[in-house]
């Protein structure tokens, strides 16, 4: 008798649904249960999250660090994230500048 276990791939909504307690990681369907890290992992990373949080104050990028929930279409694995978008206030000062710049001839 030839006997095999099919495949059972997992969704993003399956994920979400799941309450018992463990943290998990879900890679292109498949579950993985995730361990806390090392002390020395959290060392590392605290410092680089120093770094880079200096670098980026009063830039319109802030950073996010681990752990999150993120969706990503690439195989990463990453505990510190930047995000790149402007707010919607730095947004408005450059449409107005921009605004001003052309009344004054000054172009685009």
């Amino acid at each position: 008798m030839n006997a095999f276990i099919e495949d059972i791939y997992y969704t993003y909504a399956d994920y979400l649904s799941w309450d018992d307690g463990v943290r998990h990681e879900l890679i292109y369907g498949e579950p993985y249960a995730m361990a806390s890290p090392l002390q020395v992992h959290q060392e590392v990373s605290r410092e680089i999250s120093l770094l880079i949080g200096n670098f980026l104050k009063g830039k319109p990028c802030k950073m996010i660090v681990a752990p999150f929930d993120v969706r990503l279409n690439a195989d990463t694995d990453d505990d510190i994230s930047r995000s790149a978008g402007f707010d919607r206030r730095l947004r408005r000062k450059k449409a107005r500048r921009q605004k001003l710049r052309r009344r004054a001839g000054y172009g685009g």
